[in-house]
Parts: structure tokens; sequence; C-alpha cells
């Protein structure tokens, strides 16, 4: 009985190697749950609610909005805001989380639409042709 040559095991072995490192990669976590990705501490933090939002900030708001702005708009409204990117020059995605995982980003979102400095805050949804 003849051995496979070691050019032939080779590739497999390396293919083995990628595969299982592949299972054990935290990326792969990751992919199954989205929210994972944009906060790489998502298992040690606190229960609570996490959305992601889309916001349009008044003419006022000098375009991109400062991070002091976004704290404090942020702040007012009880939450924290992670910045994700710019859709264009008028609107920008963002993470809303806050602590209370049954209403606590309901009611953030409110608050977030009655500031002075948001001119619209949206949950970021597929919408569909009409």
């Amino acid at each position: 009985m003849a051995f496979p040559s070691a050019s032939r095991l080779f590739p497999l072995l390396i293919l083995l190697a990628l595969a299982a490192c592949a299972a054990q990669s935290p990326a792969s976590d990751a992919a199954a749950r989205p929210d994972a990705a944009a906060h790489p501490d998502a298992a040690t933090r606190p229960a609570g609610c996490s959305i992601r939002i889309i916001v349009a900030f008044s003419q006022s708001v000098q375009r991109p909005p400062d991070d002091a702005l976004v704290k404090e708009v942020a702040h007012a409204a009880g939450v924290n805001l992670m910045y994700v990117r710019s859709v264009n020059p008028e609107l920008h995605v963002f993470i809303l989380t806050a602590a209370d995982p049954v209403s606590g980003c309901d009611r953030g979102l409110e608050r977030l639409r009655a500031d002075s400095h948001v001119r619209s805050a949206d949950i970021d949804a597929r919408r569909k042709p009409q």
C-alpha cells in the first residue's frame, strides 16, 4: 500500500488547520450576532437594549457633528450613542444602547427626537419601495 506524497498532504493539512481556527474564532460568533461586531465587549456589558438608528441633526449643527455634541445629546436622552457611519452629509448611523431592556430604547429614542439639536431619529430598518 502506497502512502500519499507529502506534496498532496500539505494542502490538506493547511485546509484542516484553517477550518479548525475558523470554528474557534470569535468572528464566527460575531456573524451570528450582528450587535457583537459593533460591541466587542457585548458579553461583559450588562443586559439592556440596543438598536441601530439613523439621525439627522438640525441645520445649526456642524457637519459632521462633533463628539462633544453627540455625548451631550446622548446624556440628555439617557442613552449611549456609538457612531457607526455617515450615510450622507445629513444622515448618520448610530447604535443606541440603554440600560432598561424593556423600554429604555423606546424612551431614549423619543427623548432624542425631542432634542432641539436633532431634526429626526428613526430606527434603521430595511425600507420597501412604494
